[in-house]
């Protein structure tokens, strides 16, 4: 991701929601679903949804989209059930990502 790129995505939740997406295809997630919700709720602009095949391929794409996106110096505000496997949300403040 170039300079210009990397400056979008901290600026514009809708860019972020996209380059999540992106990042969750390339990786074989299944299901994905891209929702807008901030007319629902203030927490958030953008859920990502999608599955995972197992607890090792739901980590694995958790892992991708933190490293991608850490590449682009974004990084996530925390990170919940990345221990079991079974789900986990990552918080992006703008975008919550649940696999």
């Amino acid at each position: 991701m170039d300079n210009v790129q990397n400056a979008e995505l901290k600026e514009n939740s809708l860019a972020l929601a996209k380059e999540i997406v992106k990042i969750l295809d390339a990786n074989k997630a299944g299901q994905i679903k891209l929702l807008r919700v901030n007319d629902q709720t203030v927490m958030t602009d953008y859920f990502v949804i999608c599955t995972g095949t197992s607890n090792t391929h739901i980590k694995a794409l958790s892992g991708e989209v933190e490293y991608k996106l850490g590449e682009a110096g974004i990084s996530h505000t925390g990170v919940d059930g990345y221990d079991s496997g079974i789900w986990i949300v990552m918080d992006y403040t703008t975008v919550m990502v649940h696999i």
